[in-house]
Parts: structure tokens; sequence; C-alpha cells
């Protein structure tokens, strides 16, 4: 997005024809931009519905999506309520803003984020409470990630590393993953065309990724 200084992309593949992952990116105003990937914790037409649900929810608490604290304890007392008992959505939330080139993060739950810089990708060590799995006593964690001109953050669902690879060696959980990450240089592109020579197919389970690269 030009308008931003940032380059995104976002792959999406649902397993059944009605997807349970969610990729959401808004401008908040014009400098800033707001994105999410969530998952719930079933497939099928029950998790169709309740994306509709945090779909809904979002646009409905739109005016607190540069208040990132309120905007995940409503998502999560509204979900509570909403979802049966024992499932949740996984929700990771960042607020990217151009004029200092910084992404707030929040992570209820979701895989750790990765960041590219320099040609090697690292974890970025943040953890949280899924949303509508229980009542929140206390903030979720947030960090604060700076990115310099060709950094690249990246975004995925739990497919990504839980995905069998049956007829090859090669593991894509843990920090091995990484590797795939950095030999790809965080494009979705090019992680993708490695993942798919040796994922089980067909997917199991829905996989998205969203990546942002500073322009």
């Amino acid at each position: 997005n030009t308008r931003y200084g940032i380059n995104l992309q976002l792959h999406s593949a649902p397993c059944t024809e009605l997807a349970g992952d969610y990729a959401f990116v808004t401008p908040i105003d014009d400098s800033s931009l707001a994105f999410v990937v969530a998952d719930l914790t079933v497939h099928g037409v029950s998790a169709s519905l309740n994306m509709m649900l945090l779909h809904t929810l979002l646009n409905e608490h739109k005016h607190k999506l540069a208040q990132p604290q309120r905007l995940l304890n409503q998502l999560n007392e509204r979900l509570r309520s909403a979802l049966p008992k024992g499932r949740f959505a996984t929700f990771t939330y960042g607020i990217f803003e151009r004029n200092s080139n910084q992404v707030v993060l929040f992570n209820a739950g979701g895989p750790r984020p990765v960041v590219v810089r320099k040609g090697k990708a690292r974890f970025i060590d943040l953890t949280g409470l899924p949303l509508g799995l229980s009542k929140w006593h206390q903030p979720q964690n947030t960090t604060t990630v700076h990115l310099d001109a060709g950094d690249t953050l990246l975004f995925y669902s739990d497919a990504l590393v839980e995905t069998p690879h049956p007829t090859s060696k090669i593991r894509w959980d843990g920090k091995d993953v990484l590797k795939h990450i950095t030999k790809s240089g965080g494009a979705i592109e090019k992680l993708l065309r490695e993942f798919n020579k040796t994922a089980q197919q067909p997917l199991r389970d829905d996989l998205t990724l969203l990546s942002l690269q500073l322009a």
C-alpha cells in the first residue's frame, strides 16, 4: 500500500468451502493501519458463522481500532457469551503507524509473529489468552516493533506449523520454520512454494498468511 509506505501480501486457503480463518486490514486514519489474523477452533459451517460474527463485531467496534485493549476486551466478552463452552478464537492484532514506522502488536493466543530483518527471521515473543475462552483479569501483553526499510512482518495461522510433511524429513514447527521463512525472505509466494512441495494434501486446516514489508 503506497499510501502507507508498506507492501501488503495476503494468502488465504480454506480447507473446506467454509473458512474458519479470518484476515482483516483497514485504515484507522491517514497515517495508521489496523490488521487482524484470526482462527476459530472449529471448521466448516460453525467456524464460518462465528467468523461472520467476528467480522460484524469488528465493524461494530471500528471506532475502537486505535484503542486495542478496549477493543480486545469487548471482543472477548462478546465471543465468550456467543461461543460454545471450550471454543475460542486466536486473534493477532496490530497497528502500523506510518509516522514512526512502528507496529504495535497484541497476540491473543495466535502463533508468534515473525520479523525478517537483513535476511534473517526471528520470532517476536508475544503470547496471550485467546478470545472467548475465559474472562480476562488483566490487560493483554503488547509489544512495539520498529521497522526499517526492507523489514518484513509475517503473521500466519497454525496450519503453517502444524501441517504434516509425511514424505519429507523437513519440519516446519518450532524454530525450524524460521529457516524456511529466512530462505523465502518473508515473501509469501516463495514460502508457499516450499511448503507445498512436502505438505500433506489436501490441507486439514485453513492456511492464512499476511505479510507487511516496509518499502
